[in-house]
């Protein structure tokens, strides 16, 4: 530890009786954050609980025989992100837990890259830097994805594509996902690896 930084270091005192005040707001923001954290741990351990108990003893099928696999697409050489908002966007891996952080692009290089636009239903994955990741995309919206994803486009009458996205976000497939990938600086998920899974 750096104890002369911990010495020289400078807080702010206000006066005590603004500090107690300060204490019983926060307190009373963490009691509500523990609790909302108890309750997300109960409704977590309860899809578990849903996924397992009602898939146990039912036909298993490759991902591959229910869906079609597709990669994403980076930005061509000499093309960039959008310096103004555009009626055009560019799903990116951090995208998947923030989609107000999509980048726009302008109009030509959202038709250059066409066949890689995200349609409602798909069902988006993380396959370079954080695996696994999974996204329900229901946007109406022009959005092209990146080529660190891949989306799964339901080809069967069979399958929710609702359902498939819970799915994977099971231990079961989470487990089989972070087996597969390779490991090299950046870890990658291959689409061969999905489609076995």
């Amino acid at each position: 530890y750096n104890f002369e930084l911990w010495k020289s270091l400078e807080i702010p005192i206000p006066p005590l009786e603004l500090q107690q005040q300060i204490v019983s707001i926060l307190d009373a923001d963490h009691a509500v954050i523990r609790a909302n954290k108890e309750l997300i741990a109960m409704y977590e351990t309860r899809k578990k609980g849903i996924i397992f108990a009602n898939t146990l003893y039912v036909p298993m099928l490759k991902i591959i025989e229910c869906a079609d696999i597709k990669g994403g697409k980076r930005l061509p050489a000499g093309k960039s992100f959008s310096d103004t908002e555009t009626s055009y966007k560019y799903f990116q891996v951090a995208d998947i837990t923030n989609t107000k952080t999509m980048k726009f692009i302008e109009e030509d290089t959202y038709k250059e890259l066409i066949n890689y636009k995200l349609n409602n239903d798909d069902i988006i994955i993380s396959i370079a830097g954080t695996i696994g990741k999974i996204y329900y995309f229901n946007m109406n919206e022009n959005v092209i994805l990146t080529e660190n994803a891949c989306k799964l486009i339901i080809k069967s009458k069979n399958l929710s594509s609702k359902y498939l996205f819970y799915i994977l976000q099971s231990n079961l497939i989470q487990d089989k996902f972070k087996n597969s990938y390779k490991t090299t600086t950046i870890p990658k998920l291959s689409l061969s690896s999905i489609s076995d899974t």
